[in-house]
């Protein structure tokens, strides 16, 4: 029997602050199991606004751990625990992810004390937790999916991309990256792909320093265009977009130069159907 996939845009958002736009969070539902690839501040609340089960919020892939992409970490652990998620979490992530969470659970080791031995009484479970760091390419499995992580170019960043694969149906997260072989290689010929944009408009109109920064962190529109045009993903789907000066109209106008499929420029909770 065919699964059934739905792809949500919790957030499309960058460091920089829009109301309509939250952190930079995914949701691919598989049948009745949930993967949430990166957590964006408020994840939770679009988490409530996709209609996903909060119980269902126990798997978190981490493309890297840029705060943009990390300070929805403590909404996922506690406030999913305390409305919905009734075991552990798994968090799956490279170097630095294990230091990390144990951090965060020692800084709210109070708050876990409390609702656990006072008048709440909490369920001690939905505090344990594993943790599996990511040093190379590496290979998740279960029922449902089959997840590869494979490194992509994000500066000094160790960072991953993620292939999901779904019987023959295939997902592309880009993580944040410049244009990398690495990628390619991996996307080609994919159904989905989600990357990461900045326009290339509002690139121009920036001062050197950020023209240096962006250049080597991140992929243009026009480069976007190019790395479509090579790797023929059926369908792209734009996220955390970098807009400055530059719209959407802008972005998908200098990708069409290169490439003549299909574009979404998400939205937060613009949410993809694959049949």
């Amino acid at each position: 029997m065919d699964s059934k996939i739905t792809i949500t845009i919790l957030g499309s958002g960058t460091p920089n602050i829009f109301t309509d736009r939250e952190g930079p969070a995914i949701c691919i539902s598989v049948n009745d199991k949930v993967y949430i690839f990166d957590a964006g501040r408020g994840i939770i609340r679009r988490a409530l606004q996709a209609n996903i089960p909060i119980d269902k919020l126990s798997n978190l892939f981490l493309t890297h751990l840029h705060s943009d992409h990390t300070v929805g970490i403590p909404d996922f652990i506690f406030t999913a625990g305390v409305i919905g998620r009734t075991g552990p979490f798994h968090v799956y992530g490279p170097l630095g992810t294990q230091n990390m969470i144990d951090h965060i659970m020692a800084a709210y080791k109070d708050d876990i004390r409390i609702r656990i031995g006072g008048l709440e009484q909490a369920n001690n479970a939905i505090y344990e937790y594993q943790i599996e760091e990511i040093t190379h390419d590496w290979v998740f499995q279960d029922g449902n999916v089959s997840i590869t992580a494979f490194p992509v170019q994000h500066g000094d960043w160790d960072c991953f991309g993620y292939k999901i694969l779904i019987g023959e149906k295939s997902i592309i997260i880009s993580g944040d990256t410049c244009p990398c072989q690495n990628l390619i290689d991996q996307a080609t010929g994919c159904d989905i792909l989600i990357h990461e944009v900045y326009s290339y408009k509002g690139f121009q109109e920036k001062n050197p320093k950020w023209q240096s920064y962006h250049s080597i962190m991140h992929t243009s529109s026009k480069e976007l265009g190019e790395l479509a045009s090579i790797v023929h993903p059926k369908t792209l789907v734009l996220y955390h977009q970098l807009y400055w000066t530059g719209s959407d109209e802008d972005i998908i106008l200098d990708i069409k130069e290169k490439y003549k499929g299909k574009i979404i420029s998400a939205k937060d909770l613009e949410s993809i159907t694959m049949k």
